[in-house]
C-alpha cells in the first residue's frame, strides 16, 4: 500500500490539495464535496501521473471499487464506426465520473463468454453494459443476477436495455427506396443471418404481409457466403464478399433497380465491384447499408444511402441506467441519411438529406 500512498500524496501535491481530499474524490466518497473543477484537476493529475486503484485492497476491504465492464459482442462490430464511437463515449463519459472502465470481446464459445464475465467479477467490476448479444447470454445474465450486479445492454435480449430501433430503421429504409423501384430490388444478406432476429427479413415481412417468411426470402433475398466470426479483417473480407455477391447478382438480375445491404461496409463492397465493372448502367442502381459509417461513405463516389442513430444520447443513457438496478427499456428511434446522384456536384457526384423517423405507438 506504500505506492498508492505516495502515488495520493504526488497527485495533492500536484493538485493543491489535501491527501484527504484526492482520496475521497478517487474513491468517489460521498462525502466528499469538492467542486467539479477541483473533481476535473485531481483526476486529470492523477492520469498524468499513472495512478493506478488497488482494486484487489478495495475488495479485501469490501469497498467499491467504480469499475464497469464495456462487453462488445462481435468481433466484427469493432470494426463498425458507431460501435468505436459509442466505446470511446462511454470510456470518456465514465472517467469523468470517476469509473475505471474494462473494455473486452466476446467470442462464439459461450464457455468462453462466462468465464470472461466471471473473471470480470472477480476483479470487482460492480457494472455491465454489453454492446449487442453474446453467445451464451442466458448463463451470463443468471450469473450476473445471481451477484446482483447492474446490467444493461444494446439489445432486448436482456431484461434491461436501451436499444436501436434497428427494425424501424430497417422499415423506413425500404419503404423510401420501394416507392422508387417497386419490387425490382435484393437484399444481399449472408446464409447464417436468415434467422428471426434478423431485422431486415422482420421489416420486409411487414411491408409484403401477403407473402409467408419462405416466399418473401426467395422473392428478395440474393444469399452470399458467410464471414468468419473471428476473421481477422474484417473490412477487407466484407468488401470481397459484398463484392462477389453482387457480381453473381448482376449477373442473374442485370436489370436490378436497388440494392439493400446489411451494413455500410458490404455496401461499400457491392459498390466497388459496381465501379470496377465499367457498366455506366449499374452506376444507377440504388445502393443502401446500415449504421452511417461515415468514414467509409463520406467520399465514396458512389451514393449509398443509411441508416444512424444518436450515438452520444445512447451513450448517457447506457451510463446513467447501468449505475442503478430500476427497470429500463427504452429504444432509440433511427435517422434516415438518404444520398442520391447529382451530376452537377463535383466530388462525390452525389447530395445527402436527412429524415428523422418518429418512434412507433
Amino acid at each position: 500500500m506504500m505506492a498508492a500512498k505516495s502515488n495520493l500524496k504526488q497527485i495533492a501535491e500536484k493538485s493543491g490539495v489535501s491527501v484527504a481530499t484526492v482520496s475521497q474524490i478517487l474513491n468517489n466518497r460521498s462525502q466528499n464535496y469538492s467542486s467539479e473543477e477541483t473533481k476535473h484537476r485531481v483526476r486529470r493529475v492523477a492520469k498524468e501521473l499513472g495512478y493506478q486503484p488497488n482494486f484487489g485492497y478495495k475488495l479485501m476491504q469490501g469497498q467499491k471499487t467504480q469499475t464497469v465492464a464495456i462487453l462488445n459482442s462481435m468481433p466484427e462490430m469493432k470494426f463498425e464506426e458507431y460501435v468505436l464511437k459509442l466505446i470511446m463515449l462511454l470510456i470518456v463519459k465514465f472517467d469523468r465520473l470517476g469509473y475505471s472502465a474494462y473494455c473486452n470481446t466476446f467470442t462464439e464459445d459461450p464457455a468462453k463468454n462466462l468465464e470472461t464475465v466471471r473473471t470480470l467479477i472477480n476483479r470487482g467490476v460492480e457494472h455491465f453494459v454489453f454492446l449487442g448479444c453474446p453467445f451464451g447470454h442466458a448463463e451470463i445474465t443468471a450469473e450476473l443476477e445471481k451477484r446482483d450486479l447492474p446490467v444493461i445492454a444494446s439489445t432486448d435480449s436482456f431484461k434491461r436495455y436501451i436499444k436501436k430501433d434497428s427494425l424501424g430503421g430497417a422499415h423506413a429504409l425500404f419503404s423510401h427506396h420501394i416507392k422508387q423501384v417497386g419490387e425490382n430490388f435484393k437484399l444481399i444478406c449472408q446464409k447464417k443471418e436468415i434467422t428471426k432476429t434478423n431485422d431486415r427479413i422482420s421489416a420486409l415481412l411487414k411491408i409484403f404481409p401477403q407473402f409467408t417468411e419462405k416466399e418473401m426470402i426467395g422473392r428478395f433475398v440474393f444469399l452470399s457466403d458467410d464471414i468468419d466470426f473471428d476473421v481477422a479483417d474484417y473490412t477487407q473480407e466484407a468488401y470481397a464478399v459484398a463484392g462477389k455477391a453482387t457480381a453473381k447478382l448482376l449477373e442473374a438480375h442485370p436489370d436490378i433497380k436497388a440494392i439493400f445491404y446489411i451494413n455500410d461496409t458490404l455496401a461499400v463492397g457491392g459498390g466497388r465491384y459496381i465501379l470496377g465493372s465499367g457498366k455506366e448502367e449499374f452506376r444507377k442502381i440504388l445502393l443502401t447499408g446500415f449504421n452511417n459509417n461515415e468514414n467509409i461513405l463520406r467520399n465514396f463516389p458512389l451514393p449509398i444511402s443509411s441508416v444512424s442513430f444518436d450515438m452520444l444520447e445512447l451513450s448517457e443513457l447506457l451510463i446513467q441506467n447501468v449505475l442503478h438496478h430500476k427497470p429500463c427499456r427504452l429504444e432509440m428511434p433511427p435517422t434516415l441519411h438518404i444520398r442520391e446522384t447529382c451530376e452537377q456536384q463535383v466530388f462525390p457526384q452525389w447530395t445527402e438529406r436527412t429524415v428523422k423517423i418518429k418512434p412507433q405507438s
